[in-house]
């Protein structure tokens, strides 16, 4: 029988209490930054976040998972959205309500190595936004009935798609200039148009709630 001194539980504790304050002070920054989760064609996927510099745990925040256009990348995307354009005084905190990502967490995944693909090929690459939700709502205080999918180009179009097929998880698909045909629109909304749909917004400005 293994004997358990009060030495090793002691060892034991404070291990613990370094793992869980690292995990922690993880979950905490703010600003923008780069987090990264594997996925089945590559071991480290980029995550670019926007955190609010005023983010506080006991409240909870609107979650944007923003997928960039051809040939862009994550990092680009994230900081067109938290452009300094958009903000007055801390340029890590939105104070105009009117702004698309005001009390929100932006998270904008990377398409993979080729940029020049959708978030669609090869089909193992839509993981990522279900990977991006999860690891968002594992590090902050995600209000789950406030998320939503924002897509530009084929970024939009990936969203398109991906949000008809999981229309229960976001609150609305918010489509800049998603790069799809009349005709390929019409088939993709014909195969989905018997589920209730999230609210589609697509080329407006709008205040997200």
């Amino acid at each position: 029988m293994k004997i358990i001194t009060w030495k090793s539980y002691r060892i034991g504790l404070i291990l613990l209490a370094i793992s869980y304050l690292v995990h922690n002070s993880d979950a905490q920054t703010t600003g923008r930054f780069n987090r990264y989760v594997p996925v089945p064609s590559e071991p480290n996927r980029r995550l670019s976040y926007y955190v609010p510099a005023n983010y506080n745990p006991a409240n909870k925040y609107k979650l944007i998972i923003a997928l960039h256009g051809l040939g862009d990348n994550s990092v680009n995307y994230r900081n067109f959205l938290a452009s300094d354009s958009i903000y007055t005084g801390d340029t890590n905190v939105v104070t105009d309500p009117h702004s698309p990502i005001y009390n929100a967490i932006v998270v904008a995944p990377e398409s993979g190595n080729n940029v020049n693909t959708d978030f669609w090929t090869p089909t193992s690459d839509t993981c990522i936004i279900t990977l991006a939700i999860a690891d968002a709502m594992s590090a902050y205080n995600i209000d789950p009935h406030y998320i939503y999918l924002n897509g530009f180009s084929l970024g939009g179009r990936s969203a398109l798609r991906y949000g008809l097929l999981n229309y229960n998880r976001f609150r609305a698909l918010l489509l800049w200039t998603p790069a799809i045909p009349c005709t390929a629109f019409t088939s993709i909304l014909s195969k989905y148009i018997i589920f209730p749909q999230p609210d589609i917004f697509s080329n407006e400005n709008i205040t997200l709630g």
